[in-house]
């Protein structure tokens, strides 16, 4: 009777403390907003997920695009006040950036720009949450990637678009796995599919990012809003329940 008395205090007390933790303010952070992202495969979501442990919330989004549609910062920005970097190469980006974002956008030809600068100008922190890189040419990506001054930065998460989709673009692709290897970054999701081409890499930092929040998150070939989905969330909820048992 007794053993029985103490299960039962023991699955209340876990109860609470699951409670706890589904109720803060960085949970419903991590998990309410996700469905509202506008990216394309879960980018944002996973940029979200997986830099908890940055400080400052900052991000250099190189390949912005419009500045709402299938954005993959719009809801950093708006909804969680992230701090950050646009850089498009098209001047038609210009009026709806400045009319429906805060951050600001660098029209400018990414391939040619001194980021060591850029970063210090725009005051970015030596920790940065989240980089994105999406650019229309393979060659184009890989030539940014070389630019960064990884050697004073680091990104907590990376979005890196090869488009292997095209087979031409393996080259590119995994000279950019080398290059993010040597940097002792850790490939978390290979080949996101989005409509089912495979078109992006994901990274993490290990030291800044990688917990068992994201483990079920390492995948290869994998459709990225997969990663968000019902069963996804529910398998980190399971995760951290695990987590809370094991603190007890």
């Amino acid at each position: 009777m007794r053993r029985t008395y103490k299960m039962l205090r023991r699955i209340k007390v876990i109860c609470i403390r699951f409670f706890d933790v589904i109720t803060t303010p960085k949970f419903r952070e991590n998990f309410d907003l996700i469905p509202l992202s506008n990216s394309q495969a879960g980018q944002e979501s996973f940029a979200l997920l997986s830099s908890k442990s940055c400080a400052q919330k900052f991000y250099l989004e190189i390949g912005a695009g419009d500045p709402i549609k299938n954005s993959n910062t719009f809801l950093l920005e708006s909804s969680l006040k992230w701090h950050g970097l646009s850089i498009d190469n098209n001047e038609k980006h210009r009026e709806r950036f400045v009319k429906l974002r805060s951050n600001p956008l660098l029209v400018a030809d990414a391939t040619g720009l001194d980021f060591l600068k850029i970063l210090g100008k725009y005051n970015f922190p030596q920790i940065i949450a989240y980089l994105q890189i999406d650019l229309y040419h393979a060659k184009d990506s890989f030539k940014v990637l070389s630019l960064l001054p990884f050697e004073k930065y680091i990104f907590c998460a990376i979005t890196y678009e090869h488009d292997l989709h095209n087979k031409e673009n393996l080259y590119y692709a995994e000279l950019a796995r080398k290059l993010l290897f040597s940097r002792g970054y850790k490939l978390l999701c290979k080949n996101v599919k989005h409509d089912n081409l495979v078109f992006e890499d994901w990274w993490v930092h290990p030291k800044y990012s990688y917990d068992k929040l994201l483990d079920s998150f390492h995948s290869e070939n994998r459709n990225g809003l997969a990663h968000f989905s019902r069963k996804s969330q529910f398998s980190a909820l399971k995760e951290l329940l695990v987590t809370v048992r094991y603190s007890l």
